[in-house]
């Protein structure tokens, strides 16, 4: 995963991501990929808002998909992430990986850590973003 991420080079064969040479056209392959790492790699400082607008910014994403994805996630935006639950710690990290609408969403272990209760609802999101495919998905009530 790290090397279809780019994260780490690839030492021998090919790889390609959403049809994008991953040695040669690694800027590519990350503008098409969100990325939900096994530990967060979201600011604790900073609130859910300005986290997202910071990912957003990196991206060159719309302002307004950090809106629509905190309405959407049920996420307390003027928290701040390090004194979120793990549950939502998790949400708010896939909202940040989907910030900028990235065609393929790479997932490393989302429900690790999590409570049962956590982790059943969060299972139950990422079917309903599978389902979905390319087109944007609503805030839906179950998963708030």
């Amino acid at each position: 995963m790290r090397m279809l991420t780019t994260l780490t080079r690839i030492t021998s064969g090919e790889a390609y991501v959403n049809g994008y040479d991953v040695k040669k056209e690694g800027l590519m392959v990350r503008r098409s990929i969100g990325l939900v790492p096994d530990i967060s790699n979201l600011y604790e400082e900073l609130t859910v808002e300005e986290n997202l607008k910071f990912t957003a910014d990196l991206y060159d994403a719309p302002r307004e998909n950090v809106d629509r994805l905190i309405k959407e996630f049920n996420l307390p935006a003027k928290r701040k992430f390090g004194k979120l639950s793990s549950g939502f710690k998790r949400r708010v990290t896939i909202a940040a990986a989907l910030v900028h609408e990235p065609e393929i969403l790479f997932l490393d272990e989302p429900t690790n850590g999590l409570d049962v209760h956590s982790a059943k609802a969060l299972r139950a999101l990422i079917r309903e973003l599978n389902k979905r495919g390319h087109d944007y998905f609503p805030y839906h009530p179950q998963y708030g």
